[in-house]
């Protein structure tokens, strides 16, 4: 889909990691976090289909560098966005 790997918890992807950058799941309630920390956003441009070549933003944002060197803060924000990535699949089976 990407071209990348998804990284799991038992039953949600809450990363993914392409072109050697790993990038965390985001939502509403931790979206704050990686704009204050200057983090990008994950793009990525479907080969075939109606959006073929066409940017599509995804909810996966990169992890800010500085978090390697802390490992506490690491698992906050790792924390974080396995509780965004069971919101995102709560809310997808609501709507099922």
């Amino acid at each position: 889909m990407f071209g990348g790997a998804g990284v799991y918890y038992r039953d949600v992807m809450f990363a993914l990691i392409s072109n050697e950058t790993l990038y965390l799941k985001v939502d509403a309630l931790n979206q704050e976090m990686f704009e204050a920390a200057g983090a990008e956003r994950f793009h990525f441009k479907p080969q075939s289909g109606k959006n073929a070549g066409k940017a599509i933003a995804m909810s996966f944002w990169e992890l800010p560098e500085e978090l390697l060197d802390d490992p506490d803060a690491l698992v906050d924000w790792l924390h974080a966005s396995v509780d965004a990535a069971y919101r995102a699949k709560a809310g997808k089976s609501k709507k099922a």
